[in-house]
């Protein structure tokens, strides 16, 4: 059988490799909408959207979020709290609204500029963006583990 298929088969290839150092952006790219894709599969199993059986979507969540280095039960507790109280003043965890003195104090921080005028600015949102992917779910973690 080994006479049948050509000698450069049995030869090993780093052309993965090499493309990896020459395009690492392709690379991320790909691996970013393989991670995405799972994510979303992770997000709705959270929601219970997997199969009817509570065990069977806890353990194909639960696997799907190891993949991704996500904790799934924690994430479901925190996920399901934010969809109980979305847009809350106090209790909702992910989108809180500022409150009219939360405005106001930032007026004098800001010399009475307004935040939202400048919030799209790509300059601004920049340094949000890094500090966001590259502490920001380091700190969530902890703010959570503490409530």
């Amino acid at each position: 059988m080994r006479d049948t298929i050509p000698d450069c088969c049995f030869v090993p290839s780093n052309s993965g490799l090499r493309l990896a150092r020459r395009r690492p952006g392709r690379v991320g790219y790909v691996q970013g909408l393989v991670c995405m894709g799972i994510w979303i599969l992770a997000h709705e199993v959270g929601h219970g959207a997997c199969s009817v059986h509570r065990r069977l979507n806890d353990v194909t969540g639960w696997t799907v979020h190891l993949a991704l280095l996500v904790p799934y039960f924690s994430w479901k507790f925190s996920h399901r709290r934010h969809h109980r109280s979305t847009g809350h003043m106090e209790k909702d965890m992910a989108f809180v609204l500022p409150t009219k003195a939360d405005r106001e104090t930032r007026r004098l921080a800001d010399l009475y500029l307004d935040r939202e005028l400048f919030e799209d600015v790509p300059v601004v949102q920049l340094p949000k963006l890094l500090a966001h992917q590259l502490a920001g779910w380091q700190m969530a973690a902890g703010v959570r583990s503490e409530c």
